[in-house]
């Protein structure tokens, strides 16, 4: 799972980095708690299969078909988001206007937040609430 080295990772209320340059040891935006996480680790490497999803509001992401969404259903796959999906944003909800397979290689990040009891940690990248 990664996000394209170019989305923006919001890392306070108002204020966000790319993906490209947040760290181990980096305090980052965590999207349903509002508060912030330590980041634990960041992998970085090349990906395929990658999945462009754009909304109604901003610039979507690019992101490997199998990272996390959140949608009013609850999680999904980037390959499952279709048009017209509700997506959760920083600031409450928007519509998917497209959702397509991007062809050749990218570079990506998986950002790893510290954990929130049992549930996973959810992170904010251009806009959209994805999985960390």
């Amino acid at each position: 799972m990664g996000i394209s080295a170019y989305a923006n990772v919001l890392i306070a209320a108002d204020d966000s980095v790319r993906a490209a340059d947040v760290g181990e040891g980096d305090r980052v935006y965590e999207a349903l708690t509002g508060k912030a996480r330590l980041v634990l680790n960041v992998w970085q490497g090349p990906a395929v299969g990658m999945f462009h999803i754009e909304t109604l509001d901003g610039p979507g992401i690019d992101c490997t078909e199998d990272h996390r969404i959140y949608t009013d259903r609850g999680p999904m796959w980037a390959n499952e988001v279709r048009v017209g999906t509700k997506l959760r944003t920083a600031t409450g909800w928007t519509e998917c206007s497209a959702a397509e397979r991007l062809a050749g290689d990218y570079m990506v990040y998986d950002i790893k937040l510290e954990p929130i009891g049992l549930d996973d940690p959810w992170l904010v990248a251009n806009g959209l609430v994805v999985g960390a």
